[in-house]
């Protein structure tokens, strides 16, 4: 890990692990984005507290009734968000490869520790060419089919889909949401890996 300040922070490439940094105090621990050098601000994804929800209130309810039922509570690792906080003097503690690694290593053994069995096994499938379409919709007057968003190489649906927002500019990205089922919506509109679940509800 190093600690590096703002001008260079924003040089960095997406994908770089990081958390906000003032004397000996770590903040949220987060994934850049891309940055925005004229207006000194970047975007990133918490990897902590993301709730998956909608808006602020489901996200309320969501947590309210975890604490009094102790229900589980779906957080969501995909969400970009805008710091827009311009703070010049802002210094970021950056992770090394090595210390991602080393997480990664460290949380694939809490899970084998922690969770055992009632976690799904790894995938271990071919690298295969996924379909990605998306349903129609009929809404306020509007309506529309089913849409090819193109085909992607991956193991899974979702390794597919992460391709496909390569191919996007970030605010497009945006409305892409995958939800704590591992499935994936675009503006209220399901992704499938194939044209006749996509076209079941609206043709």
């Amino acid at each position: 890990m190093r600690i590096v300040n703002l001008v260079t922070f924003l040089a960095m490439r997406p994908g770089t692990v990081f958390s906000k940094y003032e004397p000996c105090v770590f903040g949220e621990l987060m994934v850049k984005h891309d940055s925005s050098g004229s207006t000194c601000d970047f975007y990133c994804s918490s990897l902590t507290t993301e709730v998956d929800s909608s808006e602020l209130g489901e996200m309320v309810d969501l947590l309210e009734t975890s604490e009094q039922t102790g229900s589980s509570v779906p957080l969501h690792f995909n969400t970009v968000c805008r710091d827009g906080l311009y703070e010049q003097n802002q210094l970021f503690a950056v992770w090394e490869q090595s210390d991602v690694v080393g997480l990664i290593d460290r949380l694939q053994k809490a899970l084998d520790d922690g969770y055992g069995d009632d976690q799904p096994a790894a995938d271990a499938g071919e690298i295969r060419t996924i379909a990605i379409w998306s349903e129609g919709y009929r809404a306020t007057g509007e309506a529309a089919t089913a849409t090819l968003h193109g085909e992607f190489e991956g193991k899974t649906f979702s390794d597919a889909v992460e391709l496909y927002l390569q191919t996007l500019g970030l605010e497009d990205r945006a409305y892409y949401h995958q939800h704590d089922d591992g499935s994936w919506s675009c503006w209220g509109c399901r992704l499938f890996d194939n044209e006749a679940d996509a076209r079941k509800a609206y043709g």
